[in-house]
């Protein structure tokens, strides 16, 4: 005997079934606000990272156990130590590589050519060297310098302390017509050449005796606007006297 069911009947079905399909997406979405919520209220935004109020000694949550500037459950979702402000000990803190870009478990991040020191003495400065290799056919090749976003809050960028950029030579220099330092260019170049630039910094300012770190970049373009090449390096202010492997990173509180 064959049964049969009316339209009607179906179209219930179908409606009690779209309905309780939209009550469990509603409770799946306030479920995830509700945690959210309850991982994010122990890490408040940042303040400068010098402004430092350690507070009570972390346990775990929202507390940041090591200082580091990292809360407690941020390093265990990465794997990171909550005892140990640089887990790879690598010498770098574990905020200022994750902050960064970097790995924090790995001892050959950052790349050490890729990050330039500078003491805060009223002495103090620092060059970095950024090579790029091209193939010219007569053009001109001009570089700039640009502070990098910075996660870690500050009042002042990599821009603080910068004190010029330019060309200081290529090789082969036979295939460079001239090097024009006012527009830290390259002109006339010629088959394939590697040219070197030159990105120097001064210290000035406030000497706040703990180290911090300022990320920047250098762009090369060709003389109709094409960029060649952009190089992402990092500034690192240390204080100006001891063992750089003694010297601490400024901490940040409240933790991210």
């Amino acid at each position: 005997m064959t049964s049969h069911v009316s339209p009607r009947t179906l179209l219930r079905v179908s409606l009690r079934t779209t309905f309780f399909a939209r009550t469990l997406r509603s409770i799946a979405v306030l479920a995830a606000l509700v945690m959210l919520a309850a991982t994010t209220s122990g890490c408040p935004r940042r303040r400068n990272p010098w402004l430092f109020d350690a507070g009570p000694e972390g346990d775990g949550g929202g507390d940041d156990s090591d200082r580091d500037g990292l809360c407690d459950e941020h390093e265990r979702s990465r794997g990171l130590r909550i005892d140990d402000p640089d887990t790879d000990a690598d010498g770098y803190s574990d905020l200022t590589e994750v902050s960064l870009g970097h790995n924090p478990l790995s001892r050959t991040s950052p790349n050490a050519d890729r990050v330039i020191f500078l003491r805060e003495t009223a002495t103090g400065t620092a060059r970095a060297t950024v090579s790029i290799a091209v193939e010219g056919s007569g053009e001109t090749f001009s570089g700039s310098f640009t502070p990098a976003a910075q996660v870690v809050p500050d009042d002042v960028d990599a821009d603080a302390y910068f004190a010029g950029a330019g060309p200081v030579g290529a090789e082969p220099m036979a295939n460079v017509f001239e090097l024009d330092e006012a527009t830290q260019s390259f002109i006339g170049v010629r088959g394939r050449t590697l040219l070197i630039y030159e990105v120097r910094f001064q210290f000035s300012g406030e000497a706040r005796e703990c180290m911090r770190a300022y990320p920047f970049q250098y762009t090369v373009k060709r003389d109709d606007g094409v960029v060649v090449a952009t190089e992402r390096l990092t500034l690192v202010v240390v204080p100006g006297s001891g063992r750089l492997e003694d010297e601490v990173w400024c901490p940040v509180s409240p933790c991210l």
